[in-house]
């Protein structure tokens, strides 16, 4: 998944096995830059309802 905003971006790359993703790489650039490594069993449907594109302000955020 790709977010861009301006001069901002957010890329999530995902590794899926068994309808489980096992790992994600989330890489933000921009003004602030970050890269974020994740690795364990999250179920896409936790992340369906956590992920909110709808905030001009954010590019991109994890509601929990």
């Amino acid at each position: 998944m790709v977010v861009r905003n301006e001069n901002e971006s957010v890329t999530v790359f995902g590794v899926m096995e068994d309808n489980i993703i096992t790992e994600m790489l989330i890489l933000v650039g921009g003004d602030d830059n970050a890269m974020v490594y994740v690795k364990g069993e999250i179920s896409p449907d936790l992340l369906n309802d956590k992920v909110n594109l709808a905030n001009p302000d954010k590019l991109f955020s994890l509601n929990f």
